[in-house]
């Protein structure tokens, strides 16, 4: 028996064609969103970047016409041309100094260095220092005050314990000296130097890590800036002063109570050579020697 022909019409899966349909009109109406979008894209872009484009022109043109002192150090706009001078400011401070040197142990000898200014200064020298054992920077001192040189000396009571001292050089040399003490254990922990009139008859500072020693001339690693740049000058000198008030002249009384450890050590220092006291010490040393010896 023959089978009649089957229409092409007929669906036999019916379940697929359903699902086809399905994804067709999901696809479609993805198509339709970001249609959609594009659309919505091609309004808006052009819109902010016109805005941005008027904003950028109006920034531009208000800066141009504040001249505003601050441009050029602490802000930039991107396109605008600025100067060579003004973009270096950070490098340098606002004031143009003539004088700005900077040195280091490892290149200069910095107590060279500090001795040539101390020979060229014409008014007075006020120094700051933490440690002072170098013999070659007080008798510089000591010439500069025989030729009418005022100099002031501030120090810490560190110092003075210390047998290399040179303080008491200056003292007796007749140089005010003067030594920070506080019972809190706290230092002066300074290192700088002003000039009252030095190279170009200037006001010039010498500020940085050098203590005024042997190690600190040959062996630790210091630095040293010199300048003339008038706001620091005046803020060290202002710091000399202030220092001056809450220390006590060298060998005062004041000076000896405040620290009674150092004033100790300092006389201990000066005192004349006792050999009554070395043999003593010998004999101590020799019996507890054969004390160790009876017992092994």
């Amino acid at each position: 028996m023959l089978c009649e022909k089957q229409p092409r019409n007929i669906d036999f899966f019916p379940l697929q064609r359903e699902k086809r349909c399905i994804q067709g009109a999901l696809f479609h109406a993805k198509v339709k969103k970001y249609k959609r979008k594009i659309s919505c894209n091609e309004v808006l872009i052009p819109m902010i970047l016109k805005n941005l484009k008027i904003f950028i022109f109006f920034l531009c043109l208000v800066s141009t016409q504040a001249k505003s002192d601050t441009f050029g150090k602490t802000h930039f706009i991107v396109g605008f041309p600025h100067s060579k001078k003004l973009s270096t400011q950070a490098n340098k401070p606002e004031q143009t100094s003539s004088i700005w040197r900077t040195y280091t142990s490892s290149k200069h000898n910095l107590e060279t260095r500090i001795i040539d200014l101390i020979n060229k200064e014409k008014t007075s020298i006020k120094i700051a220092v933490y440690f002072f054992t170098s013999s070659a920077i007080a008798d510089a001192l000591m010439r500069a005050k025989e030729r009418g040189i005022a100099i002031e000396v501030v120090t810490d009571q560190s110092c003075i314990a210390n047998k290399f001292e040179c303080i008491s050089k200056l003292a007796k040399g007749g140089i005010p000296t003067y030594v920070y003490t506080d019972k809190g254990g706290a230092l002066m922990h300074h290192k700088f130097a002003v000039f009252g009139s030095n190279e170009e008859n200037k006001r010039i500072v010498w500020n940085g890590s050098y203590n005024f020693t042997k190690n600190g001339t040959r062996r630790n690693q210091e630095n040293a800036i010199v300048s003339d740049h008038t706001g620091i000058v005046d803020v060290l000198d202002q710091e000399f002063t202030d220092l001056k008030k809450i220390c006590a002249p060298f060998g005062s009384a004041q000076h000896a109570t405040t620290s009674p450890v150092v004033a100790q050590a300092h006389q201990k220092k000066f005192e004349p050579f006792n050999k009554s006291w070395i043999r003593a010490r010998v004999a101590e040393v020799f019996k507890k020697f054969k004390q160790v010896a009876r017992l092994l």
